[in-house]
């Protein structure tokens, strides 16, 4: 049997059968999706966050990735419609800190363009930033 959909083996994203290779990260898909990383339960403090950005020179750099993707279509007669895509959780981690980004809300908008079908984007209006102290 003939698996419909891919995953991304680095960013976890999802993709039709007939895509190889993820456009982001660049490396060959599977047919299972990874698991997701683990979260840790302790935040980190305030005064240790600044501390830490201070370390730094006012600046703390964190590679992040996008775990999980939100997705919806919609339908409009006679045309095929559109569909919209949207980071919906961002995880990273700096040093012992892990980093989890996600989406509470989300904006959506459609662009038309007579007589082609327009397109539709969307984007993270609010999210929630929770960074744990890894032990």
């Amino acid at each position: 049997m003939r698996k419909e959909k891919t995953f991304c083996p680095q960013c976890r994203c999802e993709f039709p059968a007939w895509v190889h290779r993820c456009p982001h990260c660049k490396v060959p898909l599977v047919e299972e999706r990874p698991p997701r990383p683990e979260t840790v339960e302790k935040a980190i403090s305030y005064e240790a966050l600044v501390d830490l950005i201070r370390k730094n020179g006012g600046q703390l750099e964190i590679d992040l990735i996008t775990t999980d993707v939100g997705k919806c279509r919609r339908w409009s007669f006679p045309y095929q419609g559109h569909g919209y895509a949207w980071a919906r959780k961002i995880q990273g981690s700096y040093s012992n800190i892990s980093v989890d980004l996600i989406t509470t809300d989300v904006g959506m908008e459609k662009k038309w363009s007579f007589p082609y079908r327009g397109y539709g984007y969307a984007w993270m209006k609010k999210g929630v930033l929770t960074l744990t102290l890894e032990e």
